[in-house]
């Protein structure tokens, strides 16, 4: 399993989304656009960090955050794994390796900070 950083989102991770969105995510589901704008371009002063769980060409789970430039916080948006991969420790690698993609001089705290679009 490889865990890598996206800087877009391919069909096997949109599909993963779809499939659980409304359901275990507090997402509603999104068109590809929206999803591509939610999680991959940042606004001004953030930066927006995307890594997926590789399976081959599967993806076994993904999780999103970003990183607040001008402050000592970043925020995990989302996480999720599929149900095959679950209590595997793919959940555990998959935050521990946003951390560190989000990691900087300043940063001292992370906060999960799930955007809902349906409220």
């Amino acid at each position: 399993m490889d865990i890598i950083r996206m800087n877009s989102g391919d069909d096997q991770v949109y599909s993963l989304f779809c499939e659980y969105a409304e359901s275990e995510l507090v997402y509603r589901r999104l068109d590809r656009e929206e999803f591509e704008r939610r999680f991959f371009e940042a606004e001004e002063g953030y930066e927006k960090v995307f890594l997926c769980a590789k399976n081959g060409d599967s993806a076994a789970g993904f999780a999103a955050g970003c990183i607040k430039l001008s402050g000592d916080v970043s925020y995990v948006t989302a996480l999720l794994t599929a149900r095959e991969y679950r209590n595997m420790g793919l959940g555990t690698a998959l935050l521990s390796s946003l951390e560190a993609a989000m990691r900087t001089p300043e940063t001292k705290k992370y906060e999960f900070s799930f955007y809902n679009p349906q409220s």
